[in-house]
């Protein structure tokens, strides 16, 4: 077994230990990252469908999760969305905004996220171990121990950025809650947030692989919690889009608390009930096959979902009050929500080390001196739209520049 001392070793290569060890390394710090992927950055590589939606033009505390609100503020006091695109500008990665204000490499692609922030920070002299597990944390008197398998460090400062529990295949895991919990940190519950959400719903099967844009509005214990106009995708057994990504943290705390989740569609959000109304009653015909007529505002293969779950005859469509009911299905389709897909299909973990440990201006344990949290590790969970991924930056940013700061 080596041992070999630094000023800073990271506990992970994703998105906020990247941007930590550049920091840090660019301040003067001798800086290891232990990964234990084969290569930097590999979930970094899958975000925004492969294109790496890095931020948004438009972010606030009201973005995150109700008990990160003091942090993210002070968070983004120091590193709002200007702050993070100079900072890539920096590294000679331009970008783009799209019309909902998400904020793209230039490329749209990932790659030219992840090789940016790892070759910037070969270039400033840190030094990274991939497919490398650490095993073991542990503090003696001012010194960290780190131990892989075959290999033992030392480091006067320690910052554990492994991400959380989703996407396991990307190398997600509970790994940094486990250390978090050994050096005695509280750790809130874990769910899985930005995740498709699962229904026993019988009727969506028969519109599996359908993808419209729908308003959908989350209802728990028949009160309205919000609603989102977004894309809506039908699955055999549930739901997908990024209309249910937003919603699936509100849904999937009130599922923990064992209340009923309800979406509401409104699978014409272009058209009024007025609108549809009128179109119902100037322009079927009698003679024409339902299905037919019914294709005219509707995907053709999401009728058979649509009439069997309404049960509409032809002949209801001559008689005003079935329109009126129609016209609200239409309007309203509720979708009793069971459960969800899991870590295995979550962007993002919700919950983890708690902050009321953390200091809310440098990412420093209150328990530990001088160890270190960022990223998905902590209790803190976005929105879908590049919130989770800013805070990730800029928490390793900001526990990097505590750290320089006390060197």
């Amino acid at each position: 077994m080596t041992q070999t001392c630094y000023d800073l070793i990271i506990v992970g290569a994703g998105a906020s230990g990247l941007t930590a060890a550049l920091e840090a390394s660019k301040g003067g710090l001798s800086v290891l990252v232990i990964e234990k992927n084969p290569k930097a950055g590999r979930k970094l590589l899958a975000t925004g469908n492969g294109r790496c939606n890095l931020s948004n033009h438009s972010i606030s505390f009201q973005n995150y999760n109700l008990a990160s609100y003091s942090h993210i503020n002070l968070l983004l006091n120091k590193f709002q969305t200007k702050e993070c695109i100079d900072f890539f500008n920096s590294l000679g990665v331009l970008t783009t905004k799209n019309e909902s204000g998400k904020i793209f490499p230039l490329s749209l692609h990932a790659k030219s996220i992840a090789w940016a922030l790892y070759h910037n920070c070969l270039k400033e002299g840190a030094s990274f171990l991939f497919d490398s597990k650490v095993i073991s944390l542990k503090k003696d008197s001012n010194i960290f121990l780190v131990s892989t398998k075959d290999k033992q460090f030392k480091t006067k400062n320690l910052l554990i950025a492994t991400g959380g529990a989703a996407s396991p295949k990307l190398g997600g895991s509970e790994l940094g809650l486990e250390f978090a919990k050994n050096f005695g940190h509280k750790i809130e519950k874990i769910y899985p947030s930005l995740v498709q959400l699962k229904s026993s719903d019988k009727t969506l099967k028969l519109s599996s692989g359908v993808k419209l844009e729908a308003v959908v509005t989350l209802m728990v214990d028949k009160k309205r919690v919000r609603s989102v106009q977004d894309d809506l995708l039908f699955r055999k057994d549930g739901l997908s889009g990024l209309s249910i990504l937003a919603l699936s943290k509100e849904a999937n705390f009130a599922l923990e608390q064992n209340l009923t989740v309800v979406v509401s569609l409104d699978l014409l959000p272009t058209l009024s009930k007025e609108a549809l109304l009128k179109h119902f009653k100037s322009n079927f015909n009698i003679k024409i096959p339902l299905d037919i007529f019914l294709s005219t505002i509707l995907n053709p293969n999401l009728i058979p979902a649509i009439l069997s779950r309404f049960k509409l005859q032809k002949n209801d469509l001559k008689n005003d009050k079935k329109i009126r009911e129609f016209v609200h299905f239409l309007k309203n389709w509720e979708v009793k929500i069971d459960g969800n897909y899991g870590f295995e299909s979550a962007e993002v973990m919700a919950g983890g080390v708690s902050l009321e440990e953390i200091d809310e201006k440098t990412y420093e344990s209150k328990i530990v001196k001088n160890l270190y949290f960022s990223g998905e590790v902590l209790n803190v969970d976005g929105d879908c739209g590049g919130y989770n991924l800013h805070f990730a930056w800029g928490s390793g940013i900001i526990a990097s520049k505590a750290i320089l700061a006390n060197a």
